[in-house]
């Protein structure tokens, strides 16, 4: 699939798969947490994830990969900070409408450069560094934040945009060296057991079929997304993958009318215009530059 293609572009196209299907896991998980309990989605969307996982593990390299204990300790504290990411990212879609915590998300990408500055002295060219702020800027207009009374759920997203820049760095320290799955595995694990010791030993609710659907479906977007943007991570510098969460914008569009009725206005059009210009614009640099730093 991805043959002639260099490390730069492999990592822009794992990134866009990412987003795209965590669009897909945010949107459920808000539909799903209007008739059901937060904690009860959390597990059951890693039970679901890990057991999908392991069923794959034997054409990924099988339970050496997901058990190595190369870069073991990066990859728990990757897994902690992606455990207590999804937590919140979860438990603040649930309070506040999807745009509002979407506007706060899009903070990330700006968040992680300026973290990979600090942390890896990587090098921000002026062209990687007007196309994250120009999908910044497509977001603002699409959204147009307007925070009158500040809820604390716009605290938690913005958490989640230093708990998923952080997790996206160390996914950069364990390097490309090694297997995906691991990159979904430790969170799935980490958020069943602290999910579980949240019932204190009480029985797992099960629910009805169509909650159990919804997680399944929750779960695989999750670890499909959990392993493509770790690995992105790993093949290209931080300002190059970055941007791409703003691809998150444009599903989450799209989702928001199919699931919850939202119909775009002209502001929404026009800042996923310039997020998806952004975007290409970076792209096709890249691929003319082949993987030449900007």
């Amino acid at each position: 699939m991805f043959k002639g293609w260099n490390d730069t572009e492999k990592a822009i196209a794992l990134s866009m798969v990412a987003f795209a299907a965590f669009s897909v896991s945010d949107a459920l998980r808000k539909y799903t947490s209007v008739d059901y309990p937060v904690v009860a989605i959390l597990f059951w969307q890693a039970a679901f994830g890990l057991i999908i996982l392991l069923a794959a593990a034997p054409y990924f390299g099988g339970s050496k990969a997901l058990f190595t204990r190369k870069n073991l300790e990066w990859h728990l504290l990757r897994g902690l900070l992606m455990a207590v990411n999804t937590s919140m990212s979860l438990t603040a879609l649930s309070m506040v409408p999807i745009m509002d915590a979407y506007t706060i998300f899009f903070l990330t990408p700006f968040i992680t450069t300026l973290m990979s500055i600090f942390f890896f002295r990587e090098q921000v060219g002026r062209y990687r560094m007007a196309a994250i702020l120009s999908g910044f800027l497509g977001g603002i207009v699409a959204y147009r934040p307007g925070f009158e009374a500040m809820h604390p759920a716009y605290g938690l997203a913005l958490a989640c945009c230093f708990t998923f820049g952080l997790s996206n760095l160390v996914a950069r320290r364990i390097g490309g060296m090694g297997n995906a799955l691991p990159f979904a595995f430790w969170p799935f694990v980490l958020v069943l057991i602290g999910t579980c010791c949240c019932w204190m030993g009480g029985t797992v609710p099960l629910y009805d079929q169509r909650f159990m659907l919804l997680c399944l479906v929750i779960g695989f977007c999750y670890g499909l997304a959990a392993m493509c943007v770790a690995y992105s991570y790993t093949l290209a510098p931080t300002s190059v993958v970055a941007p791409y969460q703003y691809v998150q914008m444009l599903f989450g569009l799209v989702l928001g009318y199919l699931i919850f009725g939202n119909l775009p206005d002209g502001y929404k059009i026009a800042g996923g215009l310039i997020i998806t210009a952004s975007g290409l614009f970076l792209f096709w640099r890249e691929r003319k530059r082949k993987g030449i730093s900007a």
